[in-house]
């Protein structure tokens, strides 16, 4: 299997997707050799070249290309350039995204059509994502491969307390102990998290009209993700500090020890996103026992399932009068944490996911 994916010099959601099912699909004994290269090069044909070559010497191979490439670049799926089977592997329909921002690109969507009905199969990463593709472009034949879940991790209380509290601080370390403290000494304090990238697709700015109204009560909100370099995010973080003095931290791109420490802080996830595939930060949330606000008609509902209370991503005011419900009423908290600890026991396996592309050819 030849896998194509774009190398961004970032972490991202479908990067980790990828990773993940290689590792799954190479624990069934499937090869895989994976091409990582820049957006760009695909732009001049030198990456197209590369594609080639490489299929070329492994035939007959499957070639994976990952949507980021294979939506913009077509022509990598037709037969005359390529021999044997192809995959276009979407995590986000790019006219989905396009349409949620505003943005209006008909070429965009005029290449990722192509590829969607040019690719001998298209996999996509849930159920919205495949009804997304089925409406715009009219393919019926999608599959889906759910994003798995790996995490084990000892059940989380149903309230703070002292032992919750060391749990905290062995994976937080001396570099938190003054939150630790600030905890204990208020443990009716509530951490909401946010761990999106500082995109507009992320609708970050919708957790400030939340938030604002709910400075009287007592509450900290965590983000964590890529995206503070660049302008945009700059300028989001400057607007959530500005209209939630004292109560935003941002850590950054964090790695799978510091995300556990974050989820053992953790009392509520937060993705207010525009538009989402699935959200693999949502699963990872249920996991660890951590609920989830989402944004409805979006794919992130079917990652929640029952752990996860949809809203409207327009309309921050229902999301403050929610969020206040959660924040006032301990039982509210108690009740959706065993809803994610329920989740749990139901969520899909990157074994499962494997077996959707082993049965590709």
């Amino acid at each position: 299997m030849l896998w194509v994916e774009p190398r961004l010099g970032t972490i991202s959601g479908g990067l980790r997707y990828n990773q993940q099912l290689r590792a799954a699909l190479a624990a069934r004994g499937v090869t895989v050799e994976t091409l990582r290269l820049p957006p760009e090069r695909f732009r001049n044909g030198s990456g197209q070249r590369t594609v080639e070559q490489a299929r070329a010497r492994l035939a007959p191979a499957l070639l994976v290309v990952d949507g980021l490439i294979g939506s913009a670049h077509p022509e990598l799926f037709e037969e005359s350039l390529l021999s044997g089977q192809t995959v276009l592997l979407i995590h986000l329909p790019l006219a989905a995204a396009l349409a949620a921002e505003g943005v209006g690109d008909p070429d965009a969507v005029t290449r990722e059509k192509w590829a969607v009905l040019e690719a001998d199969h298209v996999v996509t990463v849930s159920r919205w994502g495949a009804g997304e593709l089925r409406r715009r472009y009219r393919r019926q034949n999608i599959a889906v491969a759910h994003p798995g879940s790996s995490v084990e991790v000892t059940p989380r209380s149903p309230d703070p307390s002292p032992n919750r509290t060391a749990l905290r601080d062995n994976y937080t370390g001396f570099s938190h102990l003054h939150r630790h403290i600030t905890r204990c000494l208020h443990e009716k304090e509530v951490y909401f998290v946010a761990a999106a990238t500082l995109n507009p697709v992320k609708n970050h700015t919708l957790l400030g009209q939340a938030l604002e109204p709910l400075l009287d009560l007592d509450w900290q909100l965590v983000l964590a993700g890529p995206g503070a370099d660049s302008e945009f995010g700059q300028q989001i973080l400057r607007d959530l500090q500005g209209r939630l003095p004292g109560r935003v931290e941002h850590r950054g791109v964090l790695d799978s020890e510091q995300m556990g420490a974050l989820w053992a802080e953790a009392d509520l996830l937060l993705l207010p996103s525009l538009v989402e595939t699935y959200g693999m930060v949502v699963t990872e949330a249920c996991a660890h026992g951590v609920p989830a606000f989402v944004s409805a008609g979006t794919g992130a509902e079917e990652a929640a399932g029952e752990a996860g209370i949809p809203l409207d991503p327009q309309e921050s005011a229902a999301w403050t009068a929610r969020l206040r419900r959660f924040l006032e009423e301990p039982e509210d908290r108690a009740e959706l944490r065993e809803t994610a600890l329920r989740r749990r026991r139901t969520l899909p396996t990157w074994e499962e996911a494997a077996q959707v592309f082993a049965t590709l050819s």
